[in-house]
């Protein structure tokens, strides 16, 4: 009757040990994310290069009528723009999206600025309460990454993928 329980301790024991060590191995290994600030920063780099991925996108929105995928695209974009603005405040001390950013990328982000900013007429005024705090903060943003692109890039250097045009 031994040999059984020595048996099922022995599974148990195994079913517990290797968990347990693979846990510690993967917690252990974990070295890229040291606090919860930096883990913030990361998530918003990858944040800013999915919107980024999009300035062409708003280029050519920018320059359409008025269309219920365009108005789909201006929601869209204001809860990216949420999502950065959370990110940015949430890591607090005193990151800002921008610090690694290289100017072409802060160019490239412009373009939602500027998409949000052209479209907000779009929307109904209610939505335009409601996103109010969004707007606020794209336009604060816009004007910082514009004086950025300005003390780097002449007016015609950027050519038509501009966003000061």
């Amino acid at each position: 009757m031994e040999i059984p329980t020595v048996l099922a301790i022995s599974s148990f024991s195994k079913k517990l040990t290797v968990p347990l060590l693979l846990l510690t191995i993967s917690g252990c290994a974990n070295t890229q994310v040291n606090s919860d600030r930096e883990a913030l920063v990361n998530a918003t780099r990858g944040a800013v290069n999915m919107v980024i991925t999009d300035h062409r996108v708003y280029q050519k929105a920018l320059a359409s009528e008025t269309s219920e995928v365009k108005k789909a695209m201006i929601y869209s974009t204001l809860e990216k723009a949420d999502i950065l603005r959370t990110f940015e405040t949430e890591a607090g001390k005193d990151f800002v999206i921008e610090e690694s950013l290289n100017t072409q990328k802060l160019n490239d982000l412009c373009w939602m600025a500027k998409f949000i900013r052209q479209s907000k007429n779009e929307l109904p005024s209610k939505d335009q309460t409601i996103y109010s705090d969004i707007f606020t903060w794209i336009g604060k943003k816009e004007q910082s990454w514009l004086k950025k692109i300005n003390d780097t890039y002449t007016k015609d250097e950027l050519g038509s993928d501009d966003c000061r045009k």
